[in-house]
């Protein structure tokens, strides 16, 4: 493997001048370490405020079919499509991240500079930074609301063993997402460290973990981490000018795929007759993921060339920044905003579209504050962790997020 990968530095020398204009163009996160793409900071934000409609509506209202016959106009239809319960936005999350992760990876390994010890600790930092306090607030709406709280399960999401052996902690749902998202580090960092060809030590650990991570993904999909497999290998086309038409192409995949996985849903919301000749879900997934890996990469490639859309950007890059600890709190606090009112309508109104908006609300005020003492202090955590034990070859970050 090490032998491929020096064959593949021309390449990558091949590709200096491109590389230097589009690092030019990168911006540092708010973390405080490494690249950040801005037209992929509206993408990641986008899909955690979609996940966030998603179970905004159905804590809301009732089931489309339940609505009154008044209420079910074009733009309702619309609006209930759109926000049903899906696992796409999801899906785009792991292709960010094979992107942005497993590409960086793969570039520290063709350059020999991969650190195994930079990257556990910006995987660790990244995770649990923000994750911490997003479980004590999940712990403290469930005391709120009557309900006990299992520690050996919050163990277990510390573990990210939710899907595995335990559930997400105190039903908080999105959480079964982190256990992909965590094993597809260890996966991916244990493979690198193995390849660098670090101390027989490291190698000897990192093929453990490998082995267990292995073990781990036979009780979850593997085609989710396909999705971010696609992703990585999708990096090295920023550097590279796509045809429109191939754009066009992969935008098209994204969209089918996505179009495809929703139909697959047996749902009252589904059309049965769909069913029949729509490819199996994980297949619309794979589709999917790799639509939108290649969608991604162009997206990351792309001139800056107005003051509007920097400013544009800017706001992207500033609600980006919070949408992880968004992801891991919004369903915690809709629970006790729906626990509070126990009402779901079967009526589309103003007063009740009010509401809606009032739960997107708070639960967009209650991550922002979360964020400002947490994950906004992730890059501080990782300099002063560097700085106290890891000594000057453990400051190079691995992180792009």
């Amino acid at each position: 493997a090490r032998n491929v990968l020096k064959s593949l530095q021309p390449l990558t020398r091949m590709s200096t001048k491109n590389s230097a204009i589009l690092e030019s163009r990168a911006r540092r996160t708010a973390a405080g370490d490494g690249e950040q793409y801005a037209w992929l900071d509206w993408l990641r934000f986008g899909a955690a405020f979609a996940v966030l409609l998603c179970h905004a509506r159905g804590g809301t209202w009732l089931d489309y079919g339940s609505l009154e016959t008044g209420s079910k106009s074009l733009i309702a239809t619309i609006f209930f499509v759109v926000t049903r319960p899906n696992l796409e936005p999801v899906v785009i999350f792991f292709v960010l991240s094979g992107f942005l992760v497993g590409g960086k990876i793969l570039e520290r390994l063709i350059q020999a500079s991969f650190s195994p010890s930079s990257f556990a600790l910006d995987r660790f930092s990244r995770i649990y930074v923000p994750l911490v306090p997003a479980l004590a607030v999940t712990a403290l709406v469930a005391l709120v609301t009557g309900r006990t709280i299992d520690f050996g399960e919050l163990a277990g999401n510390l573990l990210s063993l939710q899907c595995v052996v335990f559930s997400s902690f105190a039903d908080n749902a999105p959480l079964w997402s982190l256990s992909y998202e965590v094993w597809f580090y260890v996966l991916a960092g244990s493979a690198a460290t193995v390849i660098a060809g670090t101390g027989n030590k490291a190698r000897l650990f990192a093929m453990i973990l490998f082995a267990g991570a292995v073990l781990i993904y036979t009780a979850l999909s593997p085609a989710l981490l396909y999705c971010w497999i696609m992703g990585a290998v999708a990096y090295p086309l920023r550097n590279v000018k796509l045809p429109g038409l191939a754009v066009g192409v992969a935008a098209l995949l994204a969209v089918s795929g996505a179009v495809a996985s929703q139909l697959n849903m047996k749902t009252k919301e589904s059309a049965e007759f769909a069913l029949v000749w729509l490819p199996p879900r994980e297949l619309a997934i794979l589709v999917m993921s790799a639509g939108t890996a290649v969608t991604v990469a162009w997206l990351a490639g792309r001139p800056v060339r107005s003051k509007i859309i920097r400013k544009w950007q800017a706001l992207g890059t500033v609600l980006a920044a919070f949408s992880y600890t968004l992801y891991l709190t919004h369903y915690p606090v809709l629970e006790l905003l729906n626990w509070l009112v126990a009402t779901r309508y079967n009526d589309i109104t103003v007063a009740n579209i009010g509401v809606f908006l009032f739960k997107i609300s708070v639960c967009l005020g209650v991550a922002w504050l979360l964020y400002l003492p947490f994950e906004r202090r992730t890059g501080d955590f990782r300099r002063w962790f560097r700085s106290r034990f890891m000594g000057r070859g453990g400051r190079r970050s691995h992180d792009t997020r």
